[in-house]
């Protein structure tokens, strides 16, 4: 079974920042459900447009990220996470991981 985010609660065509951070945490989640899955390790972000606050990950192997839709990173910078330099974080942050692909026919757009 594919990890889809939407099935972790992550929600399509909504913009603002609690959303971001919602579907931050549900794109958590998918990865860490398929790093743990012994038949299938593919993260699927379906076509539609996600909006997501920049998340940090370690210590995941063999994951493969499908993107099919439009991944937004959120404008609102302010909010952004950050690291114990106080530095805002990458969108994706991987650390101690290895095998990981990202793929897929769709678009991540830092809206930088």
């Amino acid at each position: 079974m594919i990890h889809n985010v939407t099935t972790f609660g992550c929600i399509p065509d909504d913009t603002n920042t609690a959303t971001a951070f919602s579907n931050s945490q549900a794109l958590s989640q998918a990865i860490s459900a398929a790093h743990k899955d012994s038949s299938d390790k593919e993260v699927l972000i379906p076509a539609g447009t996600f909006i997501f606050m920049p998340i940090a990950i370690s210590n995941i192997a063999g994951v493969t990220l499908t993107i099919e839709g439009l991944i937004l990173v959120s404008t609102d910078n302010t909010s952004w996470p950050k690291d114990s330099d106080k530095i805002n974080l990458n969108f994706i942050t991987l650390t101690d991981s290895s095998e990981v692909v990202i793929r897929g026919s769709g678009t991540v757009d830092g809206q930088g």
